[in-house]
């Protein structure tokens, strides 16, 4: 992501064997870090109040 916004690049594409296997943009890696963070965050909370 840090590179992709430095970068001002909005796609990258995904390869395999020298084929296009599809595109990864900034928002689908935006929403996977929000989506891993709001998990930590739900477990943390459980953790704290003893409903793990």
């Amino acid at each position: 992501m840090a590179i992709m916004t430095e970068k001002q690049i909005r796609h990258l594409p995904v390869m395999q064997d020298g084929e296009l296997k599809g595109l990864v943009s900034i928002r689908d890696v935006v929403n996977h870090i929000i989506s891993h963070k709001n998990f930590k965050i739900k477990e943390l909370e459980k953790y704290i109040t003893g409903s793990y």
